[in-house]
Formats: structure tokens, sequence, C-alpha cells
């Protein structure tokens, strides 16, 4: 059974056994954060190729925020968990569709009339 440990050599396409046979895992979720997708350099037919992690995880979180303790100098002040969050971003375009309605009463023959608006995403 593959340990938790990714294979060296299915990273750089050289692995002679076959992920079921190989001692190591060859599954992209214990493989590394690939660097050149974070710049964005790695996408398209390059990114599906790519043997690298195309995207974050629960433990990138933590290592990132170890490095960043790591990093800065060491204070008095309690550290707080920082949030995380992935670098993609997606937009919420609203459309807002009015119709204009009439109403008209029977017994006195007045009319009345307003407008409806809906909001769609």
């Amino acid at each position: 059974m593959p340990s938790n440990s990714i294979c060296e050599r299915f990273l750089y396409g050289r692995c002679p056994f076959s992920a079921l046979a190989c001692n190591f895992s060859h599954s992209k979720e214990h493989a590394p954060l690939c660097r050149m997708w974070q710049i964005g350099c790695c996408i398209g037919a390059t990114g599906n190729a790519c043997s690298m992690r195309h995207y974050y995880n629960e433990m990138d979180g933590a290592l990132m925020q170890a490095a960043r303790h790591s990093q800065r100098p060491i204070n008095t002040c309690t550290n707080q968990i920082e949030t995380y969050s992935s670098p993609y971003r997606v937009k919420v375009v609203k459309e807002v569709a009015k119709q204009r309605k009439e109403e008209v009463d029977l017994e006195t023959g007045k009319r009345r009339s307003w407008v409806e608006s809906t909001e769609y995403e």
C-alpha cells in the first residue's frame, strides 16, 4: 500500500512502478505545490501534464503561516490565526429584470400599475 510521502521519481516522470506497485504515493494530493502555478506560469497544456499540485489544501495554509511566523521577529503580542484563501476569485454578476404590471379593479374600473424587479445571479 502506498505511503503518504510522494514518490520523487514519479514527480520527474521516471518511476518504473505503477501507482499500485510503488511503495510511495503517486497521488497529486501528496505532491508539493507547483511554484510555477503559484506565479501563474504553469497553465494550459503544460499545467495538465504537470505532476505537481495545482490547488491549495489545508496543509498549505498551515505551512505558509508557519513560514510567515519564522520570517518575522518574535514580539510579545499574541499570535492570531490567519485566514487562508485561494488565489482564484469568482466574480458574481447580478442582473436585475424589471417588469411593469397593471391591475384593473372590475367593480370600480380603477387601474393600478407597478414595477416588479427580480434579481438574478
